[in-house]
């Protein structure tokens, strides 16, 4: 059997392929540790993969600002402990796979705004990941100092704007006590946080367009989720910014959750990753 995860920094989402049994739980209720010895003896699960909101290449996890995790060489540390073969891979290139098979794309770009902000490239067909599979970070480019620090250590991160746990951020330092956006947009002394976070998430989608020339960019993650009008407003807004956005169309997810799906596809579909 195949157990397929979806470790983001709100949500651990999982899926036990074969039986269809699915479920999310908060990230702060469950650890990877304890999922895992629910499941892999107990079902004799055989692989198991892990999509992950974090810098990961060949199963090594540089960077997870947003999770807490048990060991940075994640798959060698669970292969080792429970005897599994184990895939571990970026959530936003897996939502990117998923993304694509969905729309039928093969220049596509998945945006997403969650507790974090990233994206995932797949250009003709293939995953764009860099020399260090570090390509697509559009949320730790520097874009305008913050009085507080990223999880990355930094202070200008789009991050720190264009985010769920950017939002808590600014909504804390201004002593606003609504710590979501769809709260602070209807607040007079607050609603310039919303302001600013719209800002950030068009200049992360301007500069992904302009640089990569997508078909299709796909935008998802909680906050957006939260607050559909956002890809209006990037639909609007673009032309304004973006040369190269007729040739380019923007849509939200229709996924449940594209990065658990994407992970699906390389353990059963024996997708293979470029």
């Amino acid at each position: 059997m195949h157990l397929a995860i979806d470790m983001g920094g709100s949500y651990i989402r999982y899926e036990i392929i074969e039986d269809g049994t699915r479920a999310r739980v908060e990230s702060s209720k469950i650890s990877l540790e304890s999922l895992l010895d629910s499941f892999v003896k107990p079902l004799n699960i055989k692989k198991v993969g892990i999509s992950i909101a974090g810098r990961v290449r060949d199963g090594f996890v540089a960077f997870a600002p947003n999770l807490d995790l048990p060991h940075k060489n994640l798959a060698e540390y669970i292969q080792k402990r429970w005897d599994v073969e184990v895939v571990v891979e970026n959530d936003l290139n897996m939502a990117a796979l998923a993304e694509a098979k969905y729309w039928g794309e093969s220049n596509l770009i998945a945006l997403y705004s969650g507790t974090g902000l990233g994206a995932g490239v797949l250009m003709d067909n293939k995953l764009l990941r860099g020399a260090n599979s570090l390509a697509g970070e559009i949320g730790h480019i520097s874009y305008k100092k913050a009085p507080f620090e990223c999880g990355c250590g930094k202070r200008d991160c789009l991050e720190l704007y264009a985010s769920g746990v950017g939002i808590k951020k600014w909504a804390k330092h201004y002593g606003s006590e609504k710590l979501l956006l769809k709260e602070i947009r209807e607040s007079d002394k607050f609603d310039h946080i919303a302001r600013e976070y719209e800002d950030a998430l068009l200049r992360a989608s301007s500069t992904l367009i302009t640089l990569f020339n997508p078909s299709l960019l796909v935008l998802g993650g909680g906050v957006i989720e939260d607050n559909r009008y956002l890809v209006e407003f990037i639909k609007k807004s673009l032309p304004k910014v973006t040369p190269s956005y007729l040739d380019c169309r923007v849509e939200f997810t229709r996924l449940y959750d594209a990065s658990l799906e994407g992970i699906k596809m390389v353990l059963t579909d024996n997708q293979k990753l470029h």
